[in-house]
């Protein structure tokens, strides 16, 4: 007979779960300031400050915010436009076609392919 989880062993697996929608190698507020990005980029607003970034987030510093910033950047998730200031594109970690250039129909097959929640 097994014995019942114990409380730790409980909440690592909710963890778990949760984790189990975030973008690949990112941590989850990496994954969230992402998904804003790409959702400031699909609706037309074009990117945001750090401060903006930080109060969507609820960050409480632009330092932890540009942190977060390099880290996407490093993973190949998005890419700052040189000598373009708060000039930041959403990119794909991958040889695949570029989210600005699909239809909205393949975007969202192309999302939920990632495991992304999309309603149309």
């Amino acid at each position: 007979m097994n014995p019942a989880p114990t409380m730790q062993q409980a909440l690592s697996d909710v963890g778990r779960k949760e984790r189990a929608h975030l973008t690949p190698g990112l941590t989850p507020k990496q994954d969230e300031l992402l998904r804003y990005l790409i959702h400031r980029e699909e609706s037309g607003q074009g990117t945001s400050s750090y401060e903006e970034m930080a109060a969507a987030l609820g960050v409480v510093s632009k330092s932890n915010i540009h942190r977060l910033v390099d880290g996407l950047e490093e993973r190949g998730h998005i890419r700052r436009i040189p000598h373009r200031a708060r000039q930041i594109t959403v990119t794909q970690p991958y040889d695949g076609p570029s989210l600005s250039t699909m239809s909205s129909a393949a975007m969202v097959r192309e999302l939920r392919r990632r495991g992304w929640s999309v309603s149309q």
